[in-house]
């Protein structure tokens, strides 16, 4: 069933590629012929039947075995020689005139391609700021349509073992730009849980945010405010969360880091502080610090009286003065009595 229930989604996320690309040029019946000739293509993969039921398993984890708009394409030629299919003629040369751009040689040739990604990654970035206005749209939505479904797991077992995901989306905002995609978005947000996926929404103004605020409130555990914010930001926000002056004074803070958290009615103020390690690799920044009777190695600091029993590979907790990290390289944490 959940295989199933991801190709009709494919389906719908596809119709709503095409309809993006072409933009007002996509008619109804232009939408009738590409459900109908889409189908027609998947089934010519034998992965799918007429009822959109699953077949050979084995093969849906290679992209190779799946349909490209290439293929699409090529039953929409198939069509436009079949008497029995006359009826949709029309719509599918317009589908074909309108999809020019992706034939060899042209601007969105790289459509076509059997490409695919592994979602189960650690690390996924996925940049569509170097693409033309209104494909943007189209792929970003795509993409968001395949996150999606690759976070979905079949079974209960899958879900208890799968490591909570975090998606964050830069420059969040932007991608409420047309109603369509911000729907799209509230509608990730709302379904991000069944996925065991935290959704982080990232923005440095409020320009087309504000409209998805009440969404937030009640779809996210909690709400992180970075400072450093103008009034009218402050304000923006004060109209859906109750802020003290208190609060607003924290939120227009200058200095980086400064954040005002939200939770459960809470407005906890915090700070990010990065450890050593951290700003050496973030930062290329080597504190060569040093104190008298202290040896700092790294991201601690230890009495330099027991530093010739460290090098032995031997440390105890209670000959660090300072800890800059959540692990000391080289060394594994054990009880005294193990």
């Amino acid at each position: 069933e959940a295989r199933k229930a991801a190709y009709r989604r494919t389906q719908v996320s596809l119709k709503k590629n095409i309809e993006f690309l072409i933009g007002s040029n996509f008619t109804t019946p232009m939408k009738s012929a590409f459900i109908a000739t889409a189908k027609a293509t998947y089934l010519k993969t034998g992965l799918v039947d007429k009822k959109g039921n699953s077949r050979d398993i084995h093969k849906w984890a290679d992209g190779k075995n799946w349909p490209s708009y290439g293929d699409w394409k090529k039953t929409c030629r198939e069509w436009l020689s079949d008497e029995s299919k006359k009826s949709k003629w029309k719509s599918i040369q317009a589908l074909l005139d309108n999809t020019e751009e992706m034939e060899e040689g042209n601007a969105w040739d790289w459509m076509d391609n059997h490409n695919t990604f592994d979602a189960t990654g650690r690390f996924i970035t996925i940049d569509v700021s170097g693409l033309e206005d209104g494909v943007k749209e189209a792929v970003t939505i795509l993409l968001m349509d395949i996150i999606n479904m690759r976070l979905k797991t079949p079974s209960p077992e899958a879900y208890k073992k799968k490591r909570r995901t975090i998606l964050t989306l830069d420059e969040g905002a932007a991608l409420l730009a047309t109603q369509t995609q911000a729907k799209y978005i509230v509608k990730l947000i709302r379904e991000a849980r069944a996925g065991k996926m935290s959704v982080c929404f990232d923005n440095q103004d409020l320009d087309g945010a504000a409209s998805i605020l009440p969404v937030l409130k009640a779809n996210t555990d909690f709400i992180i405010l970075m400072c450093n914010m103008t009034k009218e930001n402050v304000e923006e926000f004060a109209k859906e969360f109750y802020f003290t002056e208190k609060d607003k004074a924290r939120l227009m803070e200058k200095g980086k880091g400064k954040y005002l958290l939200l939770r459960l009615g809470q407005k906890i103020p915090g700070e990010v502080v990065l450890t050593k390690k951290m700003k050496k690799i973030f930062l290329n920044d080597v504190d060569a610090e040093s104190k008298a009777g202290v040896c700092i190695s790294d991201n601690y600091e230890i009495d330099s009286r027991v530093t010739w029993i460290r090098d032995k590979g031997l440390i105890a907790s209670n000959w660090i003065t300072k800890l800059d990290d959540y692990e000391i390289e080289g060394f594994t944490p054990t009880d005294a009595t193990s």
